[in-house]
C-alpha cells in the first residue's frame, strides 16, 4: 500500500479518537458540574435544617427554654419531626421513642392550630395549681409533677386574639429536662378519650357512649349500669340540640396527665360558652358535664312507713302538731332558732319565729308558732332533714341508698353539687343530697317560702 492510501486510512481513525476524547472531557465536566451542584444544594439544605435544631448552650443538654423552643420548632415543622427528635441529646429522650414524640407533637398541633407568637413561664400560683391537680389525679406522678416546670405557649389567630396553652417540662432529680414516657402517655390517653367522646355524641351513638362511661367495677353493678344508661340518654337528649358544626367546635384548653378541660363556645341557645372537664385515674375517666337538673316534685313529698307525712309545696302545707303527733309521736325536741341558726337558751314558746321540731331520723324547720308545754306547733315548712332510712321521698330516695339510685334519676347531680332545684306555685325548692362512701347519708329539702334568719 502506498503512502497516500495509508494517509487516507489514518484520517477516520484520528476523528474517531478525537470524538472519543471530546466525549470523555464533556462527561468529566458534566460530572464535575453535577457534583458541584449537588454540593451546593446539600450545603443549602443543611443550612436550613440546622436552623431547626437547638444546640445546647451548655454543650450537654437542652435547658428548659431550649426544650420549649424545640417543641415549638417541631410543631411548626411536622415534616421534620424525626430529624428534630434525633437532634435532642439522647439522655433527654431515652424514655420516649419517636412514635410517642410524634404523637405528642401532633396533639399539641391539634390543640394549638394557630400561629405560635411567644412563650412564657407559668406563675408560682399557676404552677402550684397544676401540680396539685396532677398529684390528685395521678398520685404516681406526684414527685414528677413537683420537679416539673410549666410554660405557656402563646398563639394568635386570624382575629388577632391571643390564646395560651400550658405545657410541662419534666426534670430529673438533678434538674435536667427530659421527656417522660409515662407523662406523655397519660396526656395522649386523655386526648384520645376526648376525641372518642365527642365523636360518639356527634354520631348519636349510645353504645359507644356507654362503653366510654362504663369503665369500672361497681359494688352495685346493676344500679351502676342503670345509672350509666340514664346518663347516656340524658347526654344524647342535651346534645341533640347541637348541630354537627357546634359539636365539632369544642376546644381543648388544658391537657395535663389526669386532667383536661374543653370549652364549647358555640352553644345552640347562644348563651356564651361552657366547660366540660375530664379527669382520669387508673385508666378510669370521669366527665364533668354541668347540665342542669330539674327537681321531680314527687321528691318534695316525705313518706314515713309508706304514708305521706309532709310536703314542701306551698304555704297551704304546714307543720301542724294536730296531724304530726298522731303519725310520729311526741317529738324529741322543739327549739327556737337564733339568727345564726344555732341553738339558743331554752325558750318554751314563740310566735312568728323560726323553730325546729325533731323526731328520730328527721328534723323539720318551720316559721310560725310553737309552745313546748302544750306540745303545740304550727308553721310553714322551710326545711326537712332526713337521717334514717325510715323516711323516703315520694320519688323513692332514702338515706342509706347507693348513690347510683340518685344518678339514675338525676344523672348530673354530682356536677350540680348535689343540689337539685325546682319550683312549684312560685316557690323555689331544692333537694340537697349529702354523700358519703357512695351512699346517701342525708337528704335535705329546702323551701324559699319564708326566709330563715
Amino acid at each position: 500500500m502506498n503512502s497516500r492510501n495509508k494517509s487516507r486510512n489514518l484520517i477516520p481513525k484520528r476523528w474517531i479518537s478525537l470524538m472519543l476524547l471530546l466525549a470523555l472531557i464533556a462527561s468529566t465536566l458534566l460530572s464535575s458540574a453535577c457534583s458541584l451542584l449537588e454540593f451546593g444544594t446539600s450545603e443549602r439544605t443543611q443550612k436550613v435544617d440546622d436552623e431547626l435544631f437547638i444546640a445546647p448552650e451548655n454543650g450537654e443538654y437542652l435547658n428548659e427554654v431550649e426544650t420549649v423552643h424545640t417543641l415549638i420548632l417541631a410543631m411548626n415543622n411536622t415534616d421534620k419531626i424525626e430529624s428534630i427528635w434525633r437532634h435532642i441529646p439522647s439522655k433527654q429522650r431515652s424514655e420516649i421513642n419517636l412514635s410517642l414524640f410524634v404523637s405528642y407533637i401532633r396533639i399539641l398541633k391539634q390543640v394549638m392550630p394557630n400561629n405560635v407568637v411567644s412563650f412564657s413561664k407559668a406563675t408560682a400560683e399557676e404552677t402550684a395549681a397544676l401540680r396539685l391537680n396532677i398529684s390528685r389525679s395521678v398520685p404516681a406522678l406526684a414527685d414528677e409533677a413537683d420537679r416539673s416546670s410549666f410554660w405557656y405557649i402563646h398563639t394568635q389567630g386570624s382575629n388577632n386574639l391571643q390564646e395560651k396553652f400550658a405545657v410541662s417540662i419534666n426534670k430529673t432529680e438533678a434538674g435536667v429536662p427530659y421527656f417522660s414516657s409515662a407523662w406523655v402517655a397519660k396526656q395522649a390517653f386523655l386526648y384520645d378519650y376526648i376525641r372518642l367522646y365527642f365523636s360518639a355524641l356527634e354520631e348519636e351513638n349510645p353504645s359507644a357512649l356507654f362503653g366510654l362511661l362504663h369503665q369500672q367495677h361497681n359494688t352495685h353493678m346493676t344500679t351502676y349500669e342503670q345509672a350509666v344508661e340514664s346518663r347516656v340518654a340524658a347526654l344524647l337528649s342535651y346534645y341533640g340540640e347541637f348541630s354537627s358544626i357546634q359539636l365539632r367546635s369544642y376546644k381543648i384548653v388544658e391537657l395535663m396527665p389526669g386532667n383536661a378541660r374543653v370549652v364549647q363556645s358555640s352553644l345552640p341557645d347562644g348563651s356564651g360558652s361552657r366547660t366540660v372537664s375530664f379527669r382520669e385515674n387508673n385508666a378510669v375517666v370521669s366527665v364533668n358535664e354541668r347540665i342542669p337538673q330539674v327537681l321531680d316534685l314527687s321528691d318534695i313529698d316525705i313518706y314515713h312507713n309508706d304514708e305521706l307525712s309532709f310536703r314542701l309545696e306551698s304555704s297551704t302545707h304546714r307543720l301542724l302538731s294536730s296531724t304530726s303527733l298522731p303519725k310520729l309521736g311526741i317529738p324529741l325536741d322543739i327549739r327556737l332558732l337564733s339568727e345564726n341558726d344555732a341553738d339558743t337558751e331554752i325558750v318554751t314558746e314563740g310566735k312568728d319565729v323560726n323553730f325546729r321540731v325533731s323526731w328520730p331520723g328527721i328534723q323539720i324547720y318551720a316559721y310560725g308558732s310553737f309552745n313546748i308545754n302544750d306540745q303545740f306547733f304550727d308553721g310553714i315548712i322551710k326545711r326537712v332533714d332526713l337521717f334514717y332510712s325510715d323516711y323516703e321521698s315520694g320519688g323513692g330516695l332514702s338515706v342509706g341508698d347507693p348513690i347510683n339510685l340518685l344518678y339514675i334519676k338525676y344523672p348530673f347531680a354530682r356536677e350540680n353539687d348535689y343540689l337539685i332545684r325546682g319550683e312549684s306555685y312560685g316557690v323555689d325548692l331544692t333537694l340537697a343530697v349529702q354523700v358519703e362512701s357512695d351512699y346517701i347519708a342525708r337528704l335535705t329539702i329546702l323551701s324559699e317560702e319564708a326566709p330563715l334568719p
